[in-house]
């Protein structure tokens, strides 16, 4: 007898594999202007920053940390700037090791794009 619903189970278990594999698990979201994304880092646990860029405005985006009721800034916004020959900024990341909460803000003149991952290790 054949199971309906073998080959679906398959599919998906197969596309899980492959997307974890390939895409290492990182998330990237949109920020809109002066919006704002929270993310919680339970202990034992960092936070891969990977980018956090913006295009145009005046001010910059800025990812903060807190950590025990204390807050820092930890990175700012690279600029993208299509409409201009100047210089490319360098993208930084930067690793957070839980238990924190960090806040990505977008400026609030302009969207912003984050992509980051949650791991168990800091490599």
């Amino acid at each position: 007898m054949r199971n309906g619903f073998a080959r679906p189970l398959i599919a998906s278990f197969l596309t899980c594999l492959v997307t974890n594999a390939f895409g290492g698990g990182l998330k990237s979201e949109i920020v809109p202007a002066a919006g704002h994304v929270d993310i919680t880092v339970p202990a034992g646990i960092f936070l891969k920053i990977r980018t956090f860029t913006q295009e145009g405005g005046a001010d910059r985006g800025v990812v903060s940390v807190t950590i025990d009721s204390h807050t820092a800034n930890v990175l700012t916004a690279a600029l993208i700037d299509t409409d201009s020959a100047n210089t490319i900024e360098p993208i930084n990341n930067t690793i957070i090791a839980g238990p924190a909460v960090v806040v990505v803000t977008a400026a609030s003149d302009a969207d912003a794009f984050v992509t980051y991952k949650k791991d168990k290790d800091s490599d």
